[in-house]
This record gives structure tokens, C-alpha cells and sequence, in this order.
């Protein structure tokens, strides 16, 4: 990958070498983020139908990586046109989001026990309950290079622009040659700030 924009690959011209030309419909954004496994069977599914169902969706490629033993951590992998990559990451964060909010279904497996009027409270508690906010981060990799010479002068007018805030590591990650972006905020900043990182 050159340094000028190493997340960014330019179809390939006939002698393999890549174009230097403005951006086009032909160019293919690849944007990784670092999940926990958690959050990783949510993006997968049951049967790999929610990452099915997200390539069929937007026509990117999408995947995550292998577990590792001792690593709680996994990558995303998602590749396609730049509007293609941020409508996944919308979806793929409000899934994230929605799969917090799933309702407790630990006092439902007590039915028939307790009075009606018990029930009714307990029934009330739960529409009372605080909903989770859809204000949500998701932790970018991004290449040094790319970060120092692009997304370093642009990140105050990405945040303007989408609404979410950014915030960079500063230093590279162990054996990498990446840094940490934490992008923070509801799934459609997340995917305005993306569409203007890509």
C-alpha cells in the first residue's frame, strides 16, 4: 500500500501499477476496526447470517477475523466503494447497538409465578427502564501514515461535517504499522465520518 492513502486501492491498470488519478467509482476503501468477541458473534449471527445478510445489503466484502486463544479481540475487515463501506459500518453499528437493548428475558421465565398485581409492576419496571442510547463508538485502524498525512488535518473538519467526535491513539499499535480512531457517536455520524475518512 503507497503512504499517500494505504486504506484506498485504485483498480489495478494493466501493468499492475496503481493510478495516481483523483478517486473514482472504480476505487475500493478498506476500513478494519477492532471488535471484542462479543460484539463479534453479533456482526457474524447465528450461521453467519447477519454478515451474509450485510454483504447482500450494501455489496461489500465483509469478514472477521480468526479467534486467537488469549486475544479477546477481533478484526473487521469490510472493502467496497466508500458509500458502500459506511452504509455497512451504519448497519453494523446499530446492530451492535439494538443487540444491546434485547430485552432481559430472565424475569420472563417465571410466568404464572406471583400475584397479577406483581406481575403488572414487574411488566411496568421494564417499560420504565432506562433504554440504552443509541450513542455508540467503534474503534478504527488506521494506518500511521494515512493518519499523519490525511485524517491529522481533516479530523476537526470530519467531526463539523458528521457530528461524531474522534479521537486518535497516539501512539502505533504492538507490531503494527496502526492506530486506534475512536470514532464516538450515533451510528449515522459514525457512518457520515467514515464516508469522509474514505
Amino acid at each position: 500500500m503507497s503512504a499517500e492513502s494505504p486504506a484506498r486501492s485504485a483498480s489495478a491498470s494493466p501493468s499492475g501499477s496503481r493510478s495516481s488519478s483523483p478517486i473514482n467509482a472504480h476505487d475500493t476503501l478498506t476500513l478494519r476496526a477492532l471488535v471484542n468477541t462479543k460484539e463479534a458473534g453479533v456482526i457474524i449471527g447465528k450461521g453467519g447470517k447477519n454478515v451474509a445478510d450485510l454483504r447482500e445489503q450494501t455489496g461489500v466484502r465483509a469478514g472477521i477475523s480468526r479467534v486467537t486463544p488469549g486475544v479477546y479481540e477481533r478484526v473487521l475487515t469490510v472493502s467496497g466503494s466508500v458509500e458502500a463501506v459506511a452504509k455497512a459500518y451504519n448497519l453494523i453499528i446499530s446492530q451492535l447497538v439494538s443487540s444491546r437493548s434485547s430485552p432481559d428475558v430472565a424475569t420472563s421465565s417465571r410466568r404464572g409465578r406471583g400475584s397479577p398485581n406483581r406481575r403488572k409492576v414487574q411488566e411496568m419496571g421494564r417499560e420504565l427502564a432506562p433504554q440504552p442510547s443509541p450513542h455508540t463508538s467503534i474503534r478504527l485502524l488506521i494506518s500511521h501514515n494515512f493518519m499523519d498525512t490525511i485524517i491529522g488535518r481533516k479530523i476537526k473538519a470530519i467531526q463539523h461535517a458528521s457530528g461524531a467526535r474522534m479521537v486518535p491513539s497516539n501512539n502505533v499499535l504492538p507490531q503494527s504499522t496502526e492506530r486506534i480512531v475512536e470514532v464516538q457517536g450515533i451510528p449515522d455520524s459514525i457512518s457520515c465520518a467514515i464516508e469522509e475518512i474514505g
